[in-house]
């Protein structure tokens, strides 16, 4: 566990791990694609996080195998996504380790939910 950045496995890691400890993974459907078993929810980039807090937590889950990284436009109104790519983009060399889960088509709310 990294203790800044309080990313940590569930009771029982052996259950996400192979026999080394490695993350699993499974196919996504017929499209050739092998996700890590446990994602990453970004829900709290660029709300409860600031840039740095974020990438410290998306690269220890990188690090630690996870390779789906799930966010919304909606999250932090699209701050969520803009740090993922500040990690992850195009000039990182990391873009293509990771698939980026993402949604869309719902109004962003005014108040302390939005």
């Amino acid at each position: 566990m990294d203790v800044q950045s309080g990313l940590t496995f569930p009771e029982s890691p052996d259950k996400f791990a192979d026999e080394s400890g490695r993350m699993k993974y499974r196919h996504l459907g017929n499209s050739g694609l092998k996700v890590s078993e446990i994602g990453l929810g970004t829900n709290n980039f660029g709300g409860r996080m600031d840039p740095d807090q974020a990438a410290e937590v998306l690269n220890a889950a990188i690090d630690l195998g996870i390779n789906l990284i799930d966010t919304a436009d909606i999250y932090s109104h699209g701050q969520s996504e803009d740090y993922i790519d500040r990690v992850v983009g195009d000039k990182s060399g990391k873009r293509e380790s990771v698939l980026i889960a993402t949604k869309f088509g719902m109004d962003w709310e005014d108040g302390p939910h939005g």
